[in-house]
């Protein structure tokens, strides 16, 4: 499970590019988005930094939470 903090996710629309975004990389990933607190949660068998590079390439300021 990885968990990364994202900021710059204002709307629906950002939440489904990340999400889509993941599941094209990983099409048995779970995701969960918790847009009022930035956070995205990934169940998936894909590094954490790759996670965490896709979804910096979106345009999102992201980290992984500590």
């Amino acid at each position: 499970m990885v968990v990364l903090t994202v900021s710059g996710m204002g709307c629906g629309s950002c939440e489904s590019k990340i999400k889509q975004a993941i599941a094209q990389l990983d099409p048995q990933a779970k995701v969960l988005v918790d847009r009022p607190n930035g956070v995205v949660t990934v169940d998936s068998q894909q590094p954490a930094e790759t996670l965490l590079a896709l979804v910096q390439r979106l345009g999102f300021v992201a980290a992984i939470a500590a």
